[in-house]
């Protein structure tokens, strides 16, 4: 299977700014039908978007014209804790708006093509609405505290990922990045263990689940398989990943995705550099069966799309001749 994480770069085929394509669901699926038609991928993903959750809290996001939507991080008090209470983010216009994009591309691409959906981690989300840094310091200095906005935080989570289930996703992508700056101790406790327990509802319902981590996880693969997932997507060689040695440490029951340099070789190298590098990450991984390729992480929004021709060509190519 060949499933790079792009979404953004379908932006250039319709000549469409990331700000309308975050908020009009049907942009956002000509975005990615553009992408599918063209590249014919084994999975489509949306847009990558950590705003969506955070926003439908209320928290404040910046939408530029060129880039994906920010959070604002706010002070967590007492008044924002009884609100997440009372929200409904089955009622969000910008949630609903991915729902509706999963359903339109469920509905219009062909069946062997699989829809994944995204949601935000619940350690992710609290680190959105926190600040990075302010989560960090919470979880050295605080950690019943930033524990207790997590576990407020999950319900939301599964809800959102509900509505996107329901709309049609096939397979549901989880996103935490900010759980990276982790050590193995404080990922357990404050992160894996919370995907953990949004898992189940996943499985259910049927749905494939894939955990992504950015940047160096080798300090803590071993327990993002221990959450349950169907398949974990790592970040690239450049950040520190070695694909190889973590399919010969753990099972083959659980599959890699992975791992090509997606800033690095995808946006800044040209196509003989990137057949160059899949056929290198495919010689090192092709005794593997568990594995599909993949991007290290979401493909910035002007990665030339010959480069995303080429990688998909070429691991067609040697998927067919081996």
């Amino acid at each position: 299977m060949v499933a790079p994480l792009m979404g953004l770069p379908g932006l250039q085929m319709i000549h469409k700014s990331v700000k309308l394509g975050q908020q009009n669901s049907k942009i956002h699926f000509q975005t990615i039908r553009s992408l599918a038609d063209t590249f014919k991928p084994d999975i489509v993903f949306p847009m990558m978007d950590l705003s969506v959750e955070a926003n439908a809290l209320g928290l404040p996001a910046l939408f530029p014209e060129g880039d994906a939507a920010s959070i604002r991080a706010i002070t967590v008090d007492a008044p924002f804790f009884r609100s997440v209470k009372t929200i409904d983010i089955g009622a969000d216009g910008r949630a609903r708006s991915y729902a509706e994009t999963i359903r339109l591309l469920r509905e219009h691409l062909p069946g062997s093509i699989r829809v994944g959906a995204y949601i935000s981690a619940p350690y992710t989300l609290a680190a959105q609405i926190m600040g990075i840094s302010k989560a960090g310091l919470a979880v050295l200095m605080s950690p019943d505290k930033i524990k207790q906005l997590i576990e407020l935080l999950v319900p939301v989570i599964r809800q959102y990922a509900s509505l996107q289930i329901d709309a049609g996703a096939d397979l549901v992508c989880i996103l935490d990045p900010g759980a990276a700056l982790l050590n193995p101790g404080q990922f357990d406790e404050f992160a894996v263990q919370y995907v953990a327990s949004i898992v189940p509802l996943l499985h259910r319902h049927r749905v494939d689940s894939i955990y992504h981590v950015c940047g160096n996880t080798m300090h803590v693969y071993k327990l993002m398989a221990s959450s349950g997932v169907t398949a974990l997507s790592l970040d690239s060689r450049e950040a520190g990943v070695n694909l190889t040695e973590i399919a010969e440490k753990l099972n083959d029951d659980i599959i890699l995705m992975g791992n090509l340099d997606p800033s690095g070789t995808l946006l800044q190298g040209n196509e003989v550099q990137v057949r160059h590098e899949v056929n290198r990450l495919l010689a090192e991984m092709g005794k593997f069966h568990n594995f599909i390729l993949s991007s290290g992480c979401d493909l910035p929004k002007n990665t030339p799309l010959a480069n995303i021709k080429a990688f998909m060509e070429t691991g067609r190519k040697y998927h067919y001749n081996s």
